[in-house]
């Protein structure tokens, strides 16, 4: 656990602090959890017509998308907020509802994304342990046994990532009510969710947040909507949050273009779907593969395989046959690489580069 006092913005490691932050040209991005098939024809077809507009501001309020989003999710739209990204969400949910030295319970392999925008408010992480021998797997027990009165919210990617675990429905439902029994925030990252609902148990329901209004679930157009370059994510809460959050979000911070990609890329579901579980197929065949190298579980568009040597040094290799991977050595574990999905034809070439001894780090002792 961090104490109040030894938390300063020195402590905050930058997101993007790699050696290699120009990603070459050459090489397929596999390091960062992209869509390998890239957005729907119906989007960049539909977007043509808006490039004429590019003088305008933004709308602010976005009612539109809004609409839109909660059409599909059947949702209310005055209980929706949007985000330059779902990461941006996750900075202000912080800020906007954990006061200065209160606690933050999280996994310990959670997104940095949300322990940044933790210590950002001067929160207090607190961390649930999660042990790679057993999966990374934790209990609702094992969240609730870590609230205090200091205790402000409880932020879960659900699923995970890097470590891709979920709690079972009836799991959150049980961390869901006794948070609200003790007037903690709890927040769900569901970036991952259009995957993670093709793994048994995977629950991410709306009704959460009725329910329990303490409830925040977070999602993203970066994964499975391939949205990733225009910065697009939105939250679904209970008034009075959505309002907090409203109260000190930038003016215009979802572009035009942004919001009527959002619009039209929910109207091809087909689209999105049939990709979700392509991906999905080709994470299980890509795990088969590759299982001599103990893959962990995924319910995402990624997997997290144990390296023979530092996986920096694999990744080092797997660059120089043109694949673009992520060592986690950022997270304390030197020996375990992340692989998000490529085309099928790309990761078929990886397992065979794997299969054949070129990545086995000759070089090292």
């Amino acid at each position: 656990m961090i104490t109040t006092a030894h938390i300063t913005q020195r402590d905050i490691i930058p997101y993007f602090n790699e050696k290699i932050i120009q990603w070459p040209d050459d090489v397929v991005r596999l390091h960062i959890g992209e869509h390998p098939f890239g957005v729907s024809p119906h989007v960049t077809q539909q977007l043509q017509k808006d490039l004429h507009h590019l003088h305008h501001y933004p709308n602010p309020t976005y009612h539109v998308l809004r609409q839109k989003i909660a059409e599909v999710y059947g949702v209310d739209a005055d209980h929706i907020i949007c985000g330059n990204g779902s990461e941006e969400l996750l900075h202000l949910i912080p800020k906007a509802l954990v006061p200065p030295g209160a606690e933050v319970i999280m996994p310990q392999y959670t997104f940095k994304g949300i322990s940044l925008g933790v210590m950002a408010c001067g929160a207090v992480p607190v961390v649930i342990p999660q042990d790679t021998k057993k999966g990374c797997v934790y209990t609702a027990d094992d969240v609730l046994s870590l609230t205090t009165p200091q205790t402000r919210m409880i932020m879960l990617d659900h699923p995970g990532n890097p470590a891709s675990t979920f709690l079972p429905a009836d799991e959150v439902r049980h961390v869901l009510r006794v948070a609200h029994e003790r007037g903690i925030f709890v927040m769900l990252d569901g970036a991952y969710s259009e995957y993670a609902t093709h793994s048994p148990g995977y629950v991410l329901d709306d009704t959460w947040v009725k329910e329990f209004p303490n409830t925040m679930i977070v999602r993203t157009f970066s994964k499975a909507y391939a949205l990733a370059a225009l910065r697009l994510g939105w939250m679904h809460a209970a008034p009075e949050v959505v309002e907090a959050i409203y109260r000190i979000r930038l003016p215009y911070h979802i572009n035009t273009l942004a919001q009527k990609a959002g619009v039209y890329a929910l109207e091809d579901q087909a689209y999105m779907k049939e990709c979700a579980r392509r991906v999905v197929a080709i994470r299980e065949k890509c795990m088969h593969d590759l299982a001599d190298f103990s893959p962990w579980a995924s319910a995402t568009n990624f997997i997290v395989i144990q390296t023979p040597k530092e996986a920096v040094c694999h990744a080092e290799g797997l660059q120089q046959k043109g694949l673009l991977t992520r060592p986690l050595d950022n997270y304390d574990l030197p020996y375990h690489l992340k692989i998000a999905m490529g085309e099928e034809s790309v990761m078929e070439r990886l397992c065979a580069e794997w299969a054949d001894g070129g990545l086995s780090c000759q070089h090292l002792p």
